[in-house]
């Protein structure tokens, strides 16, 4: 967990607050209904958005108007869930991010909004109109790979789950590609196969090499931008063992799509946060206002 420019190792949280008597906050959630694939989770961020605004007493808005959304969803289909969102609230800026567990196991979580709390799959929305300026910066923590012949990519060719879990990487279990890559970055010893799996606190068998060492060396799918410059949209793994070698995910991967290596340091962790606090601030002092 990360606050306050620190690293907190597991277990750990953090809590985060705003005190604005004179702005308006709001939120709701709602459970996702019944149904395969995607749909039900789009219906649910749907509702969801719907039931806050009206808690803001709004039933439409102007463009001026569209507040700051913080949006938290159990695991399932986050993409879908955002679509929702953006249905009802288009244009809008919204942080936030999954519920997540370390072995990718939805039933873990919870989403909470007001005093409703809902287990998976379940959605919760909170809008937010700040009554001061406010800006928000995303910095990358990773290096960029690069094209060198020593960059670890491979391409994706099967899947299962709806993509969630990545079953081949150029024709060899996921897993194993994804462990042997960690383990010559990380310098993390290999394990033999006679030791056993660490355990987790559901006693589902994780990776030894790589548990606690995903969030730096996530995997990621490359994009060019309108100015030919790389970007890189990252697919955290699970550490989870699974009986087929496959590889979970917390974003939807696509057979066909190749799929790079990013690696971060903690040191990393810490600058990327330091640098997006500065250009927030920077951005807030453009605009006329101020930060403490």
């Amino acid at each position: 967990a990360l606050s306050d420019s620190k690293v907190h190792s597991s277990p750990g949280g953090c809590l985060f607050g705003i005190h604005d008597p004179a702005g308006c906050y709001v939120s709701a959630a709602r459970k996702v209904g019944a149904g395969e694939g995607s749909a039900p989770w789009k219906e649910a961020a749907v509702g969801a958005s719907k039931d806050a605004l009206a808690a803001a007493g709004m039933s439409s808005y102007e463009d001026d108007e569209l507040p700051l959304v913080f949006l938290h969803s159990t695991p399932g289909f986050e993409e879908a869930v955002l679509e929702g969102v953006a249905e009802i609230l288009p244009g809008a800026t919204v942080f936030g991010g999954s519920a997540a567990h370390t072995v990718l196991d939805p039933s873990m979580w919870k989403v909470a909004a007001g005093e409703v709390t809902l287990a998976a799959g379940a959605v919760a929305v909170a809008l937010l109109w700040p009554s001061v300026p406010y800006s928000l910066s995303l910095s990358c923590v990773h290096q960029q790979p690069g094209e060198s012949a020593d960059t670890k990519r491979a391409v994706v060719t099967s899947t299962s789950k709806g993509g969630r879990r990545i079953v081949q990487l150029d024709g060899k279990p996921a897993a194993d590609v994804y462990r042997t890559w960690v383990t010559a970055e990380s310098g993390a010893p290999p394990t033999s196969e006679e030791d056993p799996a660490d355990a987790t606190p559901t006693n589902r068998p994780v990776m030894p090499e790589v548990d606690g060492l995903t969030t730096l060396y996530p995997l990621a799918r490359r994009s060019l931008n309108d100015d030919n410059v790389p970007h890189y949209f990252p697919l955290h793994p699970s550490s989870r063992l699974y009986d087929d070698g496959a590889l979970g995910v917390y974003a939807t991967a696509k057979e066909g799509e190749e799929l790079y290596l990013l690696k971060g340091t903690r040191e990393g962790l810490v600058a990327g946060m330091r640098e997006a606090a500065v250009r927030a601030r920077s951005d807030i002092s453009a605009e006329g206002g101020s930060i403490a």
